[in-house]
Formats: C-alpha cells, structure tokens, sequence
C-alpha cells in the first residue's frame, strides 16, 4: 500500500493533505503546548534531513527494470514481451539494489508524513492564545467589519483586527447596550466586563464606554455597503435581509424569529454563501470574458481573482472560503491542462484554511457544517437523486438529492452544536431547494440592473421578491407545524452516528460497482 501510495503523485499529496488535518484534528482535542517552538523547529529540521537523503535514488519504471534485466542476460526479448510479470517477481542479481530504491522512495514518503505532521502541530501551537490574562480595565481596540446587529435595548459588533495591551487578538464580537452612530469600517475602543465560557469564544459584553477612535475607508466594506443599500431600495424588509443572506452571507437585518425558524427547521444553511454562490460567479465572469475575446488560460486566472474578491465581499466566512479554495484550484488546474481530482481540492481547501488559523476547526461551526456538507452531497447526492423516481425533472430530482445528502450529513454536527433535531428538515428542504436557486440567480440580476439603471431592476426584483415571500412561508409554517425536539449529544455520540452514515455510503457504493 505504502509502494502505490509513494508511486503516485496523486496519492502522495492526498497522504500528506490527510496527515495535516488530522495531526491538526488530533491537537484540537487538546489545546496546549506539547513541546516548546525550538523542539518542534529541530523535529521540523531532522525529518526535512531524512527526507532529502532518502531521495539519493529513484524507482525504476517497468521499462528501466526490463530494460536492465535484458543487459544483464536473464530474459529473452519474448519472454519479455509476454511474460513482463516475471521481471518483477523472479529473483536476480540486479533485485537488491532494486528493492533499497523502492525501500528508499517509501521511506521517503515516510518522513513526508512525519515532517508534515510535526508542521501541523507547530502551526496550531502558535496560533494558541497567549494564556497571560490581561489585566483588568484594560482597553480593547478593533475595526467593525460587519453592520452592527440590533436586537432590542442591545446590538452586535463583529469586529477584526483587535488589539489589546499590546496583543493581536484577532477576531471578537461585542454587545453594547448604549446606542450610537457607527458604520462597517470604523475603529472602535471599548473595555470589557464580561467575557462568555468556551462555547462562544471571542465574545465579550461592553461596560458602556464604546466609542468611535477612527474612520477609514475599506474598499470590500464599502461594497457590502452599496449593495445593502441597493437591495433594500427595491425590497422591502425582511425578504431584502434573506436576499442579502443568499447573495452574500448578510443576514444581520433579518428578525431574530425569523432566524429561529430556519434553525428549527434545518435551513440555516441556505443563509450562508455556499458552493453555489461561487459557481454563479465563476459562471458569470467565464461567459463575459468569452464573449470578451480573452484567452481561456488568462481568463482563468481573472475568474480566480473575482472569486477571491467576492470571498472577501461576502465575509470569507468559512463556507465561501472553502468553496473559493475549491473553484480557485479547479480553474488554476483547467488553465494548466491538470486533472483536478475533488477530494484532493476539498483537502486542500481545508489544510490552506488550517494553516491561516488552525483553531477554526474546533471553534468554528462553519468550518465543520461546511465540509461535512459538501462531503454528504458528494456521497449521498446522486444515489438520493436517483431513488426520487416521484419527480419528474431531472435537474430537480438531482437538486433535491444533493440537499438531502448535505443535510444528513450535518445531522451529528447539528445536534452535538445546537442540541436539536428538526424533524420538518426533509420536507422544508426539498419545498425550498427549487427556490434557493432561483431567488438567488433572479436576485443577483436585479441587483446589477438595478445598479445600472434602477427601473431596469423591477421586473427581476418583482419575482425574486415573489419567491422570497414563499420561502419565507414555507420556513415559518413548518417551523409552527413541526418544532425541532430538543436532543443534546455529546462528541462520542456524534462520532457513533457517523458510523451508520458511513456503513450506508459504503453498501450505495457497492450498489453502484454491481
């Protein structure tokens, strides 16, 4: 196993991307330092040693070894022809030296792995929090990078690049209770009193003395801005809050019962920009740089930095991220005349975002639902799709497999974060996946048209509202109709459940192969 792993590139990079996350996955568990940064940096320096000695020598490929049989006399050119098996099996006296390279091209992949795993380990341990508490009083400094959240006497500031006593402390959100003038962009200094336990990391509540220090102009801040405003001149409230959800992950204005329905109803996902935000970019920018005259190959490369750039504009929360990484890596291998294979680029996806902040596969459940998302579309999509025999239409019969696989595959995830299990999940998803797609499509045409010229923008914002309105109905009635039951489960518990899911993907498969 180790000889076909170490023989293919493919395999390799699928070896290494797996030990990343799961030296990263296996640290999460316990977030303290193992070793100090200079034992990790020897480790790190002895294996990259082992593994540039191990490359004295290369495999041969079956013509090298036929090749070297025939000079040496033991086979004759028929034999060769017909029976090349027996190169490999019988023995020689040029099989020794053989079998140290092939004994070396496994060790070297060996210490790969090892190096590898000893890279993921130094990342997360400093990415850790410096575990010093700051002393008290003292003042807190970040940039709002999301429109503040009102909810009755209070509201929410999302908040990056904070800083406090001299610590980078990334990210945090900030509930204030005193109300006052402030926009996305703005440097804000605030002193905490209260900080939440571990289950809502980077969060703290306000003394009150919130105040603006600073103003400054962010280009993608000021986007999100303009397209809030955009929105909400040809939509009323709150089908203009879902629209922005769909389009770019801004849910901030939508009404807290609202938001409650979707939790209860299993759809929260669909306020979260997804693969398909991405792909209704990427689709967008190919067609008009086509119809430009532009290259494939540099086509490509400015289709991948739209989507980065929309991965900002939508937050670069962790579900656009990844599906950004993914599209990114498909079209960089599509311009250089690469096979791209999807579980190395969801990988990938995954070990990029580790390395920028390790600590979001624990504290992010974005991160989590995302992934096991995608993978639960790519296992369970078609094979629901295609027992849908009741619906007619291709195309939706395999939409509607696609969510059902995604949303069983986030149900372990679901009741380990969020301690319920929405009952009404199958069927408000399968009512509501045919109108995802269309709102947004629809959406997304209004909101350019209307930024050319405003009265172009009635007819495709007259429909989009039409299925907002209908979404909007659909979630809330079964929310009334069913309610989420509450059940709380622990990680071993969500690890059982993982176990029937892949016992099921496993008997499809095997459906599949007969």
């Amino acid at each position: 196993m180790f000889a076909r792993i170490a023989a293919s590139p493919s395999k390799t990079l699928l070896a290494l991307l797996c030990a990343y996350m799961g030296a990263t996955f296996a640290h999460s568990w316990d977030e303290k330092v193992w070793l100090t940064m200079s034992a990790w940096q020897a480790l790190f320096i002895l294996l990259l040693l082992g593994t540039v000695l191990s490359r004295r020598g290369k495999p041969d490929g079956p013509r090298e070894r036929t090749q070297r049989a025939l000079n040496q006399g033991n086979y004759s050119a028929s034999a060769t022809l017909a029976f090349p098996e027996t190169i490999r099996s019988s023995p020689s006296r040029g099989a020794a030296p053989f079998r140290r390279i092939w004994q070396a091209s496994v060790l070297r992949l060996i210490f790969l792995v090892a190096m590898v795993i000893v890279s993921a380990c130094w990342r997360f341990e400093s990415a850790l929090p410096d575990p010093t508490p700051l002393p008290p009083g003292v003042e807190y400094r970040g940039v709002i990078v999301r429109e503040p959240v009102r909810r009755a006497a209070k509201f929410r500031l999302t908040l990056g690049n904070v800083t406090a006593g001299g610590r980078s402390l990334g990210a945090m959100t900030v509930s204030v209770r005193n109300a006052f003038e402030v926009r996305e962009g703005d440097t804000v200094a605030w002193r905490c009193l209260v900080f939440a336990d571990n289950d809502q990391p980077g969060f703290c509540a306000a003394d009150g003395s919130v105040k603006v220090v600073g103003h400054g102009f962010h280009p993608l801040l000021a986007m999100r801005a303009k397209l809030r405003a955009t929105v909400r001149a040809f939509l009323p409230e709150p089908e203009a809050s879902l629209l922005l959800g769909l389009l770019v992950g801004d849910r901030g204005g939508l009404p807290e019962a609202l938001i409650l329905d979707f939790r209860a109803t299993g759809t929260s996902h669909v306020l979260a920009v997804s693969g398909y935000n991405v792909v209704l970019v990427a689709d967008a920018m190919v067609i008009l740089f086509a119809l430009a005259g532009l290259a494939r190959r540099h086509a490509a490369l400015v289709v991948v930095l739209c989507i980065v750039g929309f991965a900002g504009l939508a937050g670069a929360d962790p579900p656009v991220t990844r599906a950004a990484l993914m599209g990114s890596a498909g079209l960089i291998a599509a311009a250089l005349g690469r096979r791209y294979h999807a579980p190395n680029g969801l990988l990938l996806a995954a070990v990029l975002m580790l390395i920028w902040n390790p600590l979001v596969l624990r504290n992010d459940i974005g991160f989590r639902l995302s992934f096991a998302a995608v993978v639960g579309l790519s296992a369970f999509g078609r094979a629901f799709g295609e027992r849908m025999t009741f619906i007619p239409i291709d195309g939706v019969r395999s939409a509607l497999g696609e969510t059902l696989g995604a949303t069983f595959a986030t149900i372990p995830i679901m009741l380990h974060d969020f301690g319920s299990l929405a009952f009404s999940s199958p069927m408000t998803n399968v009512m509501i996946a045919p109108l995802v797609p269309f709102a947004t499509a629809v959406g997304a045409v209004a909101v350019t048209l209307s930024m050319v010229f405003a009265p172009l923008g009635l007819v495709p914002a007259t429909a989009t509202g039409a299925a907002l309105r209908l979404m909007r109905s659909i979630v809330s009635w079964w929310a009334a109709a069913l309610p989420a039951t509450p059940l709380q489960i622990g990680t071993a518990a969500a690890f059982a459940l993982y176990v029937p899911i892949g016992l099921l993907w496993l008997l499809l498969r095997k459906k599949e192969k007969i």
